[in-house]
């Protein structure tokens, strides 16, 4: 006759298989878990990228700033005459004229045209002389592409630089340019 095994040694060989599944629920559940937590912080992490890279951005406009302080102080107190010359005199690196948000997929190069086609920012007040600068005259800002057209960063002449969503106040600042510029050149009202 067969022997017939105690209840309780074929409960033991079936536990084994019991806590296999359940740490393979387990494991699944936090993986599944994860993935859930995850694809919920996605828009999150996306704005804090952006975030670092508007701040990139105003570091890349306060070193122009400082860059055209330094050519001032070797030219006779005189603004450079464009961006591009600050990079011909060894004043400012290439990659600092580069927005991280940029659609552009690279650095401008030392080339006038390809300078032109992949710089990022925009110099206001070209060859003028500081003498009678107003402190708060904008004096450089970024493409307004940069950010989806949501957010400018800003240079005024006194270096300070700024960032903001506001387009109106931006055209404003471009206006007081223009007229101080046309003021000066004997073209105001």
């Amino acid at each position: 006759m067969e022997e017939q095994k105690p209840l309780e040694e074929k409960e033991q060989k079936e536990e084994p298989n019991r806590a296999g599944g359940a740490i393979g629920g387990l494991i699944l559940g936090l993986v599944l878990g994860y993935s859930i937590f995850a694809s919920s912080l996605g828009p999150h992490m996306n704005h804090v990228r952006e975030l670092a890279k508007r701040a990139m951005c105003a570091v890349n406009l306060n070193g122009i700033g400082k860059c055209m302080v330094m050519y001032q102080a070797d030219h006779e107190d005189v603004l450079p005459p464009n961006l591009h010359t600050l990079v011909l005199e060894g004043e400012a690196g290439l990659k600092m004229f580069a927005c991280p948000s940029a659609r552009t997929e690279r650095s401008p190069t030392r080339d006038l045209a390809d300078f032109r086609e992949h710089c990022d920012y925009i110099f206001t007040l070209c060859g003028q002389s500081a003498a009678d600068l107003p402190s708060d005259l904008l004096c450089g800002y970024e493409l307004p592409l940069n950010h989806n057209q949501e957010y400018l960063n800003r240079l005024h002449y006194d270096m300070y630089s700024e960032g903001a969503r506001d387009m109106n106040r931006f055209r404003a600042e471009i206006q007081k340019v223009n007229d101080f510029l046309a003021e000066k050149r004997g073209g105001g009202q």
